[in-house]
């Protein structure tokens, strides 16, 4: 029987939702150190090479300066948003090569494991499986699971005012582990696209009216995105 959302052979511009967690649950970032070595390896692969780091590779080798090229996957595909939690991880990710996802998990959850395991002093898998990933099939649902993964690391708080319960979340804007901060003006990268999800704000100060939009809150967002999300 097919596995949910384990997607093997990906759109040429389709936008996906890719998500793994540690096995059994367990944590795959424990310190802040885990957390920036895994968003230096989305910079690393991700980031566009500058005419700087073009002229510094034409002084190496060349086998040096090619697989350096190779790595860089910048027009294979576009990194919408990300979060990074303690047992798990969201990536949204639009596919502008046959193969740019592939490559991008490959390399990224490899390493990122190699890394880890070495300085835990452990062996063997630390993600449950093989990374899952679904097709995010229109601009609503794009919508609505940024906002679900931008929203993830607030804690909801409960408040009651008489009879009248409502449930209220922290802002995620100060949280560090999320492209969220960028989604709110001022801090550009070049690994990271936001204009994909920004466009559909409209033209008029889009960064203001995408805070707007996720603060509100994303309760109502989970039945639209059911299918999109964590198992």
């Amino acid at each position: 029987m097919p596995v949910k959302n384990r997607v093997k052979v990906y759109q040429v511009g389709g936008v996906y939702h890719i998500y793994s967690r540690g096995i059994e649950g367990r944590e795959v970032f424990r310190s802040d150190e885990d957390y920036l070595v895994f968003v230096s390896l989305l910079k690393r692969y991700l980031h566009n090479p500058t005419e700087e780091e073009t002229s510094r590779f034409d002084k190496e080798r060349p086998y040096i300066r090619r697989h350096k090229q190779e790595m860089n996957l910048h027009n294979d595909l576009k990194l919408l948003a990300y979060c990074l939690l303690p047992d798990h991880f969201h990536l949204i990710a639009k596919q502008e090569s046959i193969d740019g996802i592939t490559k991008l998990t490959r390399r990224l959850l490899t390493y990122y494991v190699m890394w880890f395991n070495k300085k835990y002093k452990r062996q063997g898998v630390l993600f449950e499986s093989v990374y899952k990933a679904v097709l995010v099939p229109t601009d609503s649902k794009l919508l609505a699971l940024s906002r679900y993964i931008h929203l993830n690391p607030a804690p909801r708080v409960v408040k009651r005012f008489g009879p009248v319960e409502t449930v209220a979340a922290s802002t995620p804007e100060y949280y560090p582990y999320s492209s969220y901060q960028y989604y709110l003006g001022g801090k550009k990268e070049d690994w990271l696209n936001t204009e994909v999800v920004l466009e559909e704000m409209g033209r008029l100060m889009p960064e203001k009216g995408y805070r707007q939009f996720v603060e509100e809150g994303g309760e109502q967002d989970l039945q639209e995105i059911a299918d999109l999300i964590l198992e």
